[in-house]
């Protein structure tokens, strides 16, 4: 009688087979999702900077308008004239100054740089809030020195004299 041996061919299932290659490919999968979500992270924190950045100095050039404004009333004022239209100018300027300093101190949505709303944070940083303070208390007096001159419909000799000086 012959003896009849059972060969066992034993073929690895699929997944065994590829095993190496699903778990090199998942965690390439889950790296890539990882880098890609600190990406998206980190330009979304670099946007939000780069628009205080804009807006801070956007600051200083409503600065400079406002003192061009201001000069441009007093030279008309020395001329015996009186344009609405330079007096639009000094309030447009300085409420824009004045709205966006306070949003850089307790968060809100301000104008940005074309005309669209743009939405600054509160300060948390120690540093950055004293420095928003510092400038607050610069501008609270000449803030108060402007509204005369912003409100009035006539050349106001005086309070002109106080906010140019």
């Amino acid at each position: 009688m012959a003896s009849v041996t059972s060969t066992s061919n034993k073929t690895p299932s699929a997944l065994n087979k590829y095993r190496g290659i699903l778990i090199a490919v998942t965690l390439f999968v889950l790296f890539n999702l990882s880098v890609l979500g600190l990406n998206f992270y980190t330009s979304s924190t670099l946007d939000n900077d780069a628009v205080s950045i804009n807006l801070s100095g956007r600051q200083r050039m409503l600065s400079q308008r406002t003192v061009k404004a201001l000069m441009t009333i007093q030279v008309d004022a020395a001329q015996g004239q009186f344009n609405e239209k330079n007096t639009a100018e000094l309030k447009k300027v300085t409420s824009l100054f004045d709205t966006t300093l306070n949003a850089f101190k307790t968060g809100g949505s301000v104008l940005g740089g074309n005309e669209k709303p743009v939405v600054l944070n509160k300060l948390n940083d120690p540093i950055a809030i004293k420095s928003v303070d510092e400038a607050l208390q610069i501008w609270q007096p000449y803030k108060k020195l402007l509204v005369p001159v912003i409100n009035s419909t006539i050349v106001d000799e005086y309070s002109l004299d106080a906010a140019t000086a």
